[in-house]
């Protein structure tokens, strides 16, 4: 995992803003407490977090960097074969779209799925 990543995704699961490069982390706080962190690579919104609960898209974007980032985030793990996203579900890869998105339980569970 590159530096970026790793430090990227430190804030964001941390809840604590972060600039480097071409990727982000934003923090939107209510009454001084954190809310909200969404990862960002390019502007995209890559991944939403809020308390306990975790949303992931490619962004339309299903490019190493990008899954690379997103595999950063404890529980997600995403490959790509012949141009196609998979994400790991349980103990299977299932297909995904390059705008889908993957929402996950507080365990880190695939819930549901949105195109």
């Amino acid at each position: 995992m590159r530096q970026i990543t790793s430090d990227a995704i430190e804030a964001f699961e941390n809840f604590k803003n972060f600039k480097r490069s071409n990727t982000s982390v934003c923090v939107t706080k209510r009454n001084g407490v954190p809310v909200r962190a969404i990862l960002l690579l390019h502007g995209h919104e890559i991944a939403d977090k809020r308390r306990s609960k975790l949303k992931i898209t490619l962004a339309g974007w299903n490019t190493r960097t990008t899954r690379e980032r997103l595999n950063g985030i404890s529980g997600v793990q995403i490959i790509s074969r012949k141009g196609q996203a998979f994400i790991k579900d349980g103990n299977t890869f299932k297909s995904i779209e390059d705008y889908e998105t993957i929402v996950f339980d507080e365990n880190r569970r695939i819930r549901i799925n949105n195109s």
